[in-house]
């Protein structure tokens, strides 16, 4: 049986917020009902950890999960790198934004996608907006 966890509270986004953390081992969040907003997470530098129902799933740099409503959120700061640098945004996507959500799915709701190139340097400048 392993230990109790500790649910992690929503941010709660009427549009859109952002930010960037920088950190290490123990660095954790589970919310098993997911959160009432989407969720993009890319990985700058370090590496994260993506629980899914039957695996996990390493974020590498330029590595970007997107999780939609509902989905279980499950992910922490890989323990062998032991550091993760990591951009999110909680946002209530615009109906024209929904054909940009249609991510391939890794699970139920779970989208994934490595960004390169251009595309990730699209992705960060928006995030720096």
């Amino acid at each position: 049986m392993s230990p109790a966890r500790s649910i992690t509270p929503n941010v709660g986004a009427d549009s859109i917020v952002c930010s960037e953390f920088r950190e290490g081992r123990g660095y954790t969040n589970w919310r098993p009902r997911g959160s009432g907003d989407w969720l993009l997470i890319v990985t700058r530098a370090g590496a994260g950890r993506v629980r899914l129902k039957d695996r996990e799933l390493r974020l590498d740099a330029g590595d970007a999960v997107l999780y939609a409503p509902g989905a279980v959120q499950d992910y922490a700061t890989d323990a062998e790198t032991g550091r993760w640098h990591l951009r999110w945004a909680h946002f209530r996507p615009r109906p024209h934004w929904l054909a940009w959500l249609m991510w391939p799915e890794i699970a139920p709701k779970v989208g994934w996608l490595r960004l390169r190139g251009p595309t990730e340097a699209a992705v960060d400048a928006a995030l720096d907006r």
